[in-house]
């Protein structure tokens, strides 16, 4: 447990992680009527983990966000790395049917659709990561476990922003 005015840091991944394949499945799926189905994890936007750290006692929260990209020579390298990650494109049990197989070939097809033609990564395909970084300070309660006001006599006088 944290305490008060501890200091949380953390990393995570945001939103627009894995855009390319999130939007490749969405594409073979409208295409061949497929109903369509999470692949990539909905991650959370930056905003929101800021709201959510107020929301649960912590104030003063500071974020901040870049993007990386990992490229690859080949769609199959890449799902081969996402596959290492942990993900699967579908499920197992259809991995042998020919549904599953035109599916995976489609798959291919709009990852192979999404190589860069020009820029910094013209030739290969690329893979987003966004990458979120944020602090923020464990705030002194101001409700007991009750809901009832909690009103410190050193805290008076001082408003929102306290020394540290």
């Amino acid at each position: 447990m944290l305490k008060v005015d501890g200091l949380l840091m953390f990393s995570t991944l945001g939103p627009d992680t894995l855009k390319e394949l999130r939007g490749a499945f969405a594409e073979v799926e409208a295409a061949h009527g497929v109903p369509s189905r999470a692949h990539v994890v909905d991650f959370v936007d930056m905003h929101d983990l800021g709201d959510m750290l107020v929301e649960n006692g912590f104030e003063i929260p500071v974020m901040d966000q870049e993007t990386l990209t990992v490229t690859y020579t080949t769609p199959e390298k890449l799902l081969a790395d996402v596959r290492r990650w942990g993900a699967y494109p579908f499920e197992r049990d259809d991995a042998a049917t020919h549904g599953a197989r035109r599916l995976h070939g489609a798959l291919l097809s709009a990852l192979e659709a999404r190589r860069a033609t020009d820029g910094p990564h013209a030739g290969t395909i690329p893979l987003t990561f966004e990458i979120i970084y944020g602090h923020a300070w464990k705030a002194v309660p101001r409700t007991t476990a009750e809901g009832h006001g909690i009103v410190r006599i050193e805290d008076i006088g001082r408003g929102p922003a306290r020394n540290r």
